[in-house]
């Protein structure tokens, strides 16, 4: 069960990653940020894809049928 789910996790990074110049932009003023390493920072991109994709993705929006 748990290869699944890692193969359902790189398949959405693979398909839904926030861009690379994107994050770079996004997060190179924020002074918490600095004290991370590669692995950290490379983490929680990957962390904050699937948030956004599952925000989006598996919210109902009642108020906006139309739109959606």
């Amino acid at each position: 069960m748990l290869f699944i789910k890692r193969f359902y996790y790189y398949y959405l990074l693979k398909r839904y990653a926030i861009k690379h110049e994107l994050w770079m932009e996004s997060t190179e003023d924020i002074q918490l940020l600095r004290g991370l390493d590669t692995m950290e920072k490379t983490r929680l991109r990957e962390l904050s894809s699937l948030f956004i994709y599952y925000t989006i993705h598996d919210q109902e929006y009642p108020a906006l049928p139309s739109i959606i």
